[in-house]
């Protein structure tokens, strides 16, 4: 255990991440100091003495550390902060239901986790979005460009892409990064990194993913949306005990919240997963991407594929009157 630590210590020192560096080194120093175990191996996976089993990664992230001082806003300024935002962004009055207070355990579960950047709170209402909406109206605004009302109106495209789910999100401050050969990284600390690396270590018969040898292990980058829906972020879930539903974006919430909050996200030359299906579910919506319309193009691909130019973008999502 201690000489894996030591590894993702080495790691972050590298990328000049100095806090979660020293971090791992620290484990590493109490792991030997109390003469814990260099290597651990589940009884259950090993096989026999005839056909012995390789030691599984362990997961050396996410680890539970004592956050002394976290400070949020109070439920007031929540409320009256996302009153003003959607006032400025549908031009009229929306009704603001009191965040849940699972949403706060999950941004201090995440604090906790060193899980940063994943920490943006807003509050969408539910809203049935149609081409000739007045929200894209104002100006500056970027609305869906013609395509995708036309494959909503031929079938190709489901209805609920045009619907605006309801709730309060933890979102991400981060932006999908210009494309650099398939090295480009969403930020030198992506919270997303060593939970990546860790999967793509496990491989798809381990219950991980398959490597992309067009980016590092690390990248969020080559990920199909398969996995994305159905391995990665249910994997993110459990570890960082998030109390919300974790989803991919939605390509209306892209479009919706980029227009209200972050312009700069439809101004890059990569291309973002949705987790709209598409095509009777064998497909999902993508776009994004600042040659082809940013934050009003938007596409479909294969379930299956993967690209070192698109990645993913979660957001914890927690509706006022669950399903």
């Amino acid at each position: 255990m201690a000489a894996e630590l030591d590894k993702l210590s080495a790691y972050y020192t590298e990328q000049g991440n100095k806090p979660r560096a020293d971090l791992y080194k620290a484990l590493a120093s109490e792991e030997r100091a109390t003469n814990g175990p260099e290597t651990v191996v589940p009884v259950e996976q090993t096989l026999s003495a005839e056909s012995p089993a390789q030691a599984l990664p362990v997961p050396n992230f996410y680890i539970k550390r004592v956050v002394n001082e976290l400070v949020t806003p109070t439920l007031d300024v929540y409320v009256d902060r996302a009153r003003k935002q959607l006032k400025e962004g549908f031009g009229e009055e929306v009704e603001v239901p009191t965040p849940p207070q699972e949403l706060f355990e999950t941004l201090r579960g995440f604090a906790e986790r060193g899980v940063a950047y994943l920490d943006e709170v807003y509050y969408l209402p539910g809203r049935q979005m149609t081409e000739k909406d007045k929200f894209w109206e104002a100006k500056g605004r970027v609305k869906p460009e013609p395509y995708f009302w036309q494959q909503v109106e031929n079938g190709n495209y489901p209805a609920s892409a045009t619907v605006l789910e309801e709730g309060w999100r933890i979102g991400e401050r981060l932006g999908k990064p210009m494309y650099a050969n398939g090295q480009q990284r969403y930020t030198k600390d992506d919270y997303m990194e060593p939970l990546m690396k860790y999967l793509r270590d496990l491989g798809p018969k381990n219950g991980g993913i398959e490597v992309y040898k067009k980016v590092p292990e690390t990248s969020r980058f080559g990920a199909s949306p398969r996995k994305i829906e159905g391995v990665i972020l249910p994997k993110f879930a459990e570890m960082t005990e998030a109390r919300g539903g974790v989803e991919n974006m939605s390509y209306l919430e892209f479009n919706v919240w980029g227009n209200m909050a972050h312009p700069e996200w439809g101004k890059t030359d990569t291309w973002q997963w949705f987790r709209d299906p598409a095509f009777r579910g064998g497909r999902r919506l993508i776009g994004g991407y600042s040659h082809s319309g940013g934050l009003a193009g938007v596409n479909d691909d294969s379930v299956g594929s993967r690209h070192d130019f698109t990645a993913f973008s979660p957001v914890v999502r927690f509706p006022s009157k669950p399903r």
